[in-house]
């Protein structure tokens, strides 16, 4: 407000008072102006800073009222001279890009809370303080999960005492100011969670109803909660002394939402687990927090129950949840290394897998469940050197409450593939259980094409599928031994840029359970057992299939007894403690009230069985029934008496097969070219030399034996520098082929 005035003044916008000079305390209707001014000063513009006020400021007309005073009624100078302007900016809502400005706004925005206490793990009772640093902002906050505003929650008016395990959600308000977005700080007091009750104060007793008859279970009958840590494992002499320590042996994650958002009847995720897609997502909040009681991130999202059969009730009550970063909710990527150095470390979805079948929490669950069934799947793939999604494992916490062992995983949609492969989502197609999830379906459409004519042209094939990687992804499945595969679980994604089609393992839960499952034979339309079982016919197909299989259960490759046992070793450790936890929370079951399952009595022996039986025997199992169909041959590939590494320079390589001739080359052409030789003695290796061999019996080839032989070290390594790195680039196009 510029004015000049004489002898005082009281402002008002739209009827509320917003500047005054020279004016008493009270003011009437005759009131005069408490001091004189000369005429001077009077002629002299004064501004008046009205920026605090410009929440008062509506859509459409507005109403600037000036009521002026003078010094007395005998004064003979009087003046008021208003100009109101404005410059500056406004927080819009809603954002309209080449278009009027959208009504309304925002003055500022409120500051964000700050919490003199950081989420973690606590023995002793602390107090808390919440600050914000825009002045006069109110700040309101719970402690029963629910989101806090101006119209729920309790006024922060100093410092919160907590004594127990507490979810601390809190968010800032100041009229005409855009408010907070919700903060969350949770505070877990691990001898609470070991005490956890049959039913904790204000939860539900029942999660839901049966959706549909499912005999035994009725259609509608009320499901049971589940909450308890079961004493009989807390309380074990086994892990008594242990399992407050077991709790911290992973990363924590506590994953929170408003109440109603969980376990509204007509509304609630948990509530209605078979609720899917946009209209069954909630928001919510994800902390992380290491096994030191350090945070890791906290973020805002979007939260849905993830599954397919796991998400009914009267089968399930540990269900997984997909998380959606989203700008709605805050960033639109989670950015944190969440899978260590060899992953992404930006995420726009991330899935926490509970297990279900591979869990003890289902009616579905055995007594011999790992919880690492789709890690090994996916682990192996990941080996080999191809893509699948990285994951690990957390204890999970839901508002407040131990929800147990859960495994955080990357979807492997367009976003998975453009971080891998390079270039934007946009750039991608993905499919998942033969529904197009991401891009379009024209390459998809054109490669059925190809397999569904015959003869198949293999060549065009070979264009549109990375026949190399799905042959490995075939292969881990089959050894698997994976009972709800090929025409369920799998995802695929395709780069639209000269890439090639390539399957991620996913959901692959029903691997390790059958020494001698046989999945040589099994298809599914419009996904990889169509692909595989028509392709199975081409000559290309199988001689290269021969190769891979070679490859992976032969000389230390990833499906070998030894690699198999490390995978499975290395995976147990990452929760051979944290099983505890999940044994007490889950471990009695879901509806059948078992005695529970525990780390001792039935993990560790599953653990056990599939190193010294499963592995052992699965090798030799699978190699045979690839024979009985003709995708590995009769006659044995040949073997070295040294598969390659570092050798002195005049190593003698010896070759040997149990039947059949032996062609062998050294340039890196296959031994099936007329260019081969036939191996009549040892071989003198002088140089760094890429040896390939097969053996011939009658019109029999066999698979390939390579190995690359070293003799050459860096002379001095110091000096050595890596100046380009090309890992898995595109294909080149057609045009970069022509290129001289």
């Amino acid at each position: 407000l510029s004015i000049k005035y004489n002898d005082g003044f009281v402002a008002y916008i739209n009827g509320q008072e917003v500047a005054r000079r020279n004016a008493p305390a009270s003011v009437q209707w005759d009131s005069a102006a408490t001091a004189a001014r000369s005429v001077a000063d009077s002629l002299v513009f004064e501004e008046v800073d009205l920026v605090g006020f410009l929440g008062l400021l509506q859509p459409g007309n507005n109403l600037l009222a000036i009521q002026g005073l003078n010094v007395s009624a005998a004064d003979g100078d009087f003046l008021i001279q208003p100009i109101l302007s404005g410059t500056g900016s406004r927080y819009l809502t809603e954002p309209t890009p080449g278009e009027a400005n959208s009504a309304g706004g925002w003055v500022d925005y409120v500051r964000d809370t700050s919490f003199s206490v950081d989420r973690g793990f606590y023995d002793a009772p602390f107090d808390v303080l919440i600050t914000t640093n825009t002045t006069n902002a109110q700040i309101y906050y719970t402690t029963d999960s629910s989101k806090p505003s101006d119209t729920n929650g309790i006024p922060y008016t100093g410092a919160i005492q907590i004594t127990t395990t507490t979810v601390l959600r809190a968010a800032a308000y100041k009229s005409g100011y855009l408010p907070t977005d919700i903060d969350t700080e949770t505070y877990l007091f691990l001898d609470d969670v070991l005490q956890q009750p049959v039913l904790p104060a204000g939860f539900p007793t029942t999660w839901g109803v049966i959706p549909f008859n499912d005999p035994p279970y009725n259609y509608g009958d009320p499901v049971p909660a589940s909450y308890e840590m079961d004493p009989q494992v807390v309380d074990d002499p086994r892990y008594q002394g242990t399992i407050r320590d077991d709790l911290l042996s992973l990363p924590t994650m506590s994953l929170v939402l408003d109440p109603d958002d969980l376990w509204d009847n007509a509304t609630g995720i948990y509530d209605n687990p078979m609720g899917e897609g946009i209209a069954w997502e909630r928001p919510g909040s994800i902390e992380m927090i290491s096994a030191g009681g350090q945070t890791l991130f906290q973020e805002n999202a979007g939260v849905r129950i993830h599954g397919g059969w796991g998400r009914r009730p009267q089968h399930n009550g540990k269900h997984s949840f997909r998380l959606l970063f989203k700008q709605e909710y805050g960033p639109t990527k989670l950015n944190y290394p969440l899978f260590g150095d060899e992953a992404t470390d930006q995420f726009d979805t991330l899935v926490l897998r509970a297990g279900f079948n591979d869990s003890w929490a289902t009616t579905f669950g055995t007594l011999n469940s790992t919880y690492l069934n789709d890690r090994w799947a996916a682990q192996t793939q990941l080996d080999v050197g191809s893509f699948a999604p990285h994951g690990n494992f957390v204890h999970l916490y839901l508002n407040g409450l131990y929800w147990g062992l859960y495994n955080p995983v990357e979807r492997p949609n367009a976003s998975f593939a453009a971080a891998y492969f390079g270039g934007d989502k946009d750039d991608y197609d993905a499919y998942v259980t033969g529904k197009n999830v991401d891009g379009d379906s024209v390459s998809w459409n054109q490669l059925f094409g190809l397999i569904r004519q015959f003869p198949i042209d293999y060549q065009a094939v070979e264009q549109l599928l990375d026949i190399p990687d799905f042959i490995d992804y075939l292969i881990i499945n089959q050894f698997g031994g994976n009972w709800d595969w090929p025409w369920n679980n799998w995802y695929a994604t395709h780069g639209r840029e000269g890439g090639k089609w390539r399957f991620h393992s996913w959901d692959a839960e029903g691997c390790l359970w059958d020494v001698n499952a046989n999945k040589m034979n099994d298809g599914g339309a419009n996904g990889p057992g169509e692909l595989y079982l028509a392709l199975r016919n081409v000559a290309g197909f199988r001689t290269t299939f021969a190769d891979q299989i070679h490859n992976a259960l032969f000389n230390d490759g990833v499906l070998t007894v030894t690699a198999n046992v490390d995978r499975i070793d290395r995976l147990a450790a990452e929760i051979d403690r944290a099983i505890v936890g999940e044994s007490a929370r889950w471990g009695d079951g879901r509806l059948d009230n078992l005695a529970p399952r525990t780390r001792d009595d039935n993990w560790i022996p599953q653990i056990n069985w599939l190193k010294d039986s499963y592995f052992q025997l699965r090798t030799n199992i699978v190699l045979n029934q690839y024979r009985s169909i003709g995708l590995y041959p009769s006659t044995d590939a040949p073997s070295f008496n040294q598969h390659g590494g570092q050798v002195d320079p005049g190593f003698e390589l010896i070759i040997t097969a149990s039947s059949g001739t032996i062609y062998y080359t050294l340039d890196g052409s296959d031994p099936r070219d007329p260019s081969a030789v036939i191996y009549s003695g040892p071989i003198t290796i002088d140089d760094n030399t890429l040896v390939k061999s097969r053996a011939k019996n009658g019109a029999v080839w066999s698979a390939l034996n390579e190995a690359q032989f070293i003799t050459h070290q860096l002379a001095n390594a110091a000096n050595f520098a890596i100046t380009e790195l090309n890992y898995h680039p595109y294909d080149r196009t057609a045009e970069e082929i022509a290129v001289p």
